[in-house]
This record gives C-alpha cells, structure tokens and sequence, in this order.
C-alpha cells in the first residue's frame, strides 16, 4: 500500500511539472501581442508514419543510418523534450520592420542540453549564470536558456532578438483571451498553425507606408477572411488533410447553403471531367471582384462573365450559384462551316493574345442560376447582337445558352450543343454528396489533367504522378476549409507513400 501510495505522489509531481512547462511555453505564445503566426510540428509522429526503416527503396546500409538517425532523436540523449510537438512562432517588429522566429522547449537534462549545443556549433562559450545565451553569427540565431526551458530566435536586427529572448524568461506574463491561438496550442495534430491576418496587414501597411523602396506582396484583402484562424495538417492513410478554421464574421463572402441539386447533373454531362467547382456567392458583398477575381485571371476582359459580373444588370439577374467543369473532349473547329452564328471578327487571323488565352484552356462548361431572365436577357442583347433567348449564342471566344433560370457558358460549342440536347443527367459517382452540401465544393482529377497535359505538350515533369495521387479535392463555407490530396494506395500512410515515391524517382538520394 506504501508502494503505491508512493508511486501516485511520483507520478502527480511529475504531471504537474509537465503540466507546467505546457503551460510556460503557451503562455509565451499567449501573451506576444506581437504575433505573427505560429506553428506546431509533431516530429516524432511524422517520422513514425514515413517508416522509412521497413521501406524497400533504399538499401541496407541507408537503413542503418536512418535507424541511428531516429535512435538519436530522444529526449534522453538531447537534453530537451523531443517527443512533443515542437512550438514555432513569428515576432513582428514595428519600428524596424522587421521580426524573429522564436522556437521555445523543454529542457531535461540542462548537462546533454549544453552538451548538445557544444557539438552541433563547436562552441565552448557557455555561461554559468541563472540565463544563458549565446549567438551564432552564421545563422543570426541566439541561444537563451535556463535549466527549465530554452528559446532559439533568429533575426537579422541582433538588439531585437537578444531583448525579446530576455524578456520572455524575466517579464510575468499576462496572457491573453484568444480562442483561436487557443485552439492551435491544443492541437494534437502533425502539424498545427495560427495566422493573425490583422497583424500581417499591419505590418503590410506600415512596410508600405515606410520609405524602404522593397515593398513586399501586397495583403491589402488578407483580413478579409477573418482577423485571425487556426488550421491543421494529417498525414492519413491514402490522404493528407488540410483544415482551416477563422473567425470570418463580417466578410460574407459565400451564402450558408450548397448550390441548388442540378447543379450535379451539369457537371455529370461528361465522362472524363479534369475538375469540377461548386460555389455560392454573395452577390451582395460588397468586395465581389475580390471573391471571384479568379475569373479575371484566367479569362479576357471580354469573356462573358467578366462582363456580367462587372455590370449591375447582369449581377442583379443572377443568384450568385456557379459550377464550373474542366473536361478532356476535342473541341469544336471555330472555322467550321456549320458555325452560322459566329461573328466575323472570328475569320480574322490576328487574334490578341487574350483571345488565344481562352483558346488554350481546355474544353468547359460554366453554369449560372439566374433568378430573372428577362433581366438577363435584356443586358446579353445589349451585349451581343448575336445574343438569342434560348438558343445557342456565339459571344467573343465563347457559346452562351440561357433558358429555365440557367445561364450555360462553353468555348465548346459541339459540346454545349449536346449538352443542351441531353435530357437524362445522372449525378456523377465522382460527386461527393457530403462536400456537395457545402457553398463551396471542388474537385480535381489527376489522372485526367495528366492525360489533358500531355497531349498538349504542357507536362515536362520527369515521372509518371499518378502512380502517386489520384484525386485532390476541397470544400468550406465562409468559417471553415477543407483540402484533402488524395493517394492511389489507400491503406499505406501518405507520409511513407511519398517517401517511397521520391525514392523510387531518386529524389533523395543525395541525402540519404
């Protein structure tokens, strides 16, 4: 009974000392108004789940330096807590621009921690004071460290990274209310990550605002998708997963409901899709061409929805529901005799490089909910002489057709006409019915768009990467997003299927 009793008091100390050092480690994290982002990296896990040491892609003697190499990476050896995810974060500094990295642990033993130091730097000059420190000038990184915990920062502005070090050792902290920096120091996943948006626009702006003549990339919108969020990274089996979860309450930028259900039959019209996309938008936000300014980069000025989008007629005429479809099928010769409704313009030889940029991509179908079509209807005349309700116009580069409250938009004219003529449009098996409930739902083919590359010319990549992935698909609303990568070997984990990959297409071997 003394044995156990005694065994209970053992274990609760150290609990509670583990308890502790979290919390010291979260509270720093917690209390730097300065904050940038943050990161979690669970190595120990990652390294499991490649199982580089049963692969059969490397040799023997390969297999004995990786066994030494993870036989290494133990606590009891470093002198610091190795096994738990491993806490990152980023340090903005206003009044210089500039900022740190700062990677903050546990120490075990204070004796293999120095020990540790002296053999990866060379280095005897450690103090023997209650805060040591010391820099390396190779890197621009300082060591701090106490008998309890270490920080590592790295910074090109020295005076920075030495005073902030201090301070977190010296300075009480007083932490702060934040759920979603919460969230992410409670995160058990492989990799876990904060990102202040308000902070980056902040310093964005004041890096504009400053006389440096770098300016960085812009992030004028970057807080639109909320002032902060939290977000994941699994290694699964057969996938990885990316999550990402903000606090966007103000910026509505898709409605809380999926597409309506046809919306599935458009995108099953073929066989061999590349990739299909569901939103909802809405249209009643007031940053609009901030939310689908994809559609400006990858099409004319001209092209029909730029022009719909662009003009109060025709965004008031649409519900803001869209489904775009990437499809391998021949597309209709623009020159064909057949083609009695084509303008002129299209017997012209010189054709801007805008229009080619149509011409390149490959055939689609793009779909609109329209909740008035005279409204519509009345804009596209105004358009586009050529423009008729329900029937199969030409517009510019591409064939438009409205009728039943859907506006369908295709440089494929053969296929818009089959299409139209189809009566029967089953839901595709591709369709995830899950993702599909969401305002914003994609996915992309591998297979397909290999196979869309290839016969243009447009893939140069060395190996074959369907061997690998098969699919990659996503899905979220306004709060929440969700990206998933998708194997081919479903029943191995995706860390170990990479790993065997790029082995395999000799992309380690020089390291290993």
């Amino acid at each position: 009974m003394k044995k156990l009793f005694l065994f209970l008091i053992i274990t609760l100390f150290f609990a509670g000392c583990k308890e502790k050092s979290e919390k010291w480690i979260d509270n720093i994290i917690l209390s730097e108004s300065e904050l940038f982002m943050a990161a979690s990296i669970d190595l120990n896990t990652i390294i499991k789940k490649s199982e580089l040491e049963n692969s059969n892609n490397i040799t023997s003697q390969q297999k004995l330096l990786f066994n030494a190499f993870n036989a290494s990476l133990k606590s009891s050896l470093l002198g610091f807590d190795i096994e738990t995810p491993q806490k990152i974060f980023v340090v903005a500094n206003d009044t210089n621009l500039d900022g740190a990295i700062f990677w903050v642990g546990e120490i075990t033993s204070e004796f293999l921690f120095e020990k540790t130091l002296k053999n990866l730097f060379k280095t005897e000059e450690l103090s023997n004071s209650n805060l040591n420190s010391f820099f390396i000038n190779q890197y621009n990184a300082l060591v701090t460290f106490n008998e309890d915990y270490f920080i590592v920062g790295i910074s090109s502005d020295k005076t920075f990274l030495e005073s902030k070090s201090k301070s977190y050792f010296t300075i009480p902290k007083t932490t702060v209310d934040n759920p979603s920096l919460t969230n992410f120091l409670l995160n058990k996943d492989d990799v876990g990550f904060y990102v202040s948006n308000e902070r980056i626009n902040h310093y964005e702006n004041n890096y504009n605002s400053s006389t440096s003549s770098f300016k960085p990339s812009s992030f004028s919108s970057f807080d639109q998708f909320g002032k902060e969020l939290f977000g994941s990274i699994n290694f699964l089996n057969g996938e990885i997963v990316l999550r990402i979860i903000s606090d966007n309450s103000k910026n509505i930028i898709y409605k809380n409901i999926a597409v309506n259900s046809n919306f599935k039959k458009f995108v099953s019209f073929s066989e061999n899709p590349i990739s299909f996309v569901f939103s909802n938008f809405n249209l009643s936000n007031s940053t609009l061409s901030q939310n689908i300014n994809f559609l400006y980069d990858y099409f004319p000025k001209d092209f029909i929805i730029n022009q719909i989008f662009t003009s109060e007629e025709g965004v008031s005429s649409l519900t803001g529901e869209i489904s775009i479809l990437l499809f391998n099928d021949a597309k209709n010769d623009l020159n064909s005799e057949t083609d009695e409704n084509l303008n002129d313009d299209y017997w012209e030889d010189d054709f801007t490089e805008e229009n080619v940029k149509i011409d390149n991509l490959p055939s689609f179908l793009m779909s609109l909910a329209v909740k008035n079509n005279e409204v519509l209807s009345n804009y596209l005349k105004i358009v586009s002489d050529d423009f008729s309700l329900n029937q199969i116009s030409s517009f510019n580069n591409s064939f438009v057709f409205l009728q039943n409250n859907f506006l369908h938009i295709s440089n494929n004219e053969q296929e818009l006409r089959a299409f139209v003529q189809k009566k029967n449009l089953n839901t595709s098996t591709k369709i995830n019915l899950t993702s599909f409930q969401k305002p914003l739902y994609g996915h992309v083919d591998l297979k397909e768009t290999m196979k869309f590359l290839n016969l243009n010319n447009d893939n140069s990549m060395p190996f074959d990467i369907n061997k690998l992935l098969n699919n990659i698909s996503f899905s979220g609303n306004n709060e929440e997003f969700e990206f998933s990568l998708e194997y081919v070997d479903k029943n191995t984990n995706s860390v170990s299927s990479t790993i065997d990959f790029m082995l395999q297409n000799n992309f380690l071997e020089a390291y290993l």
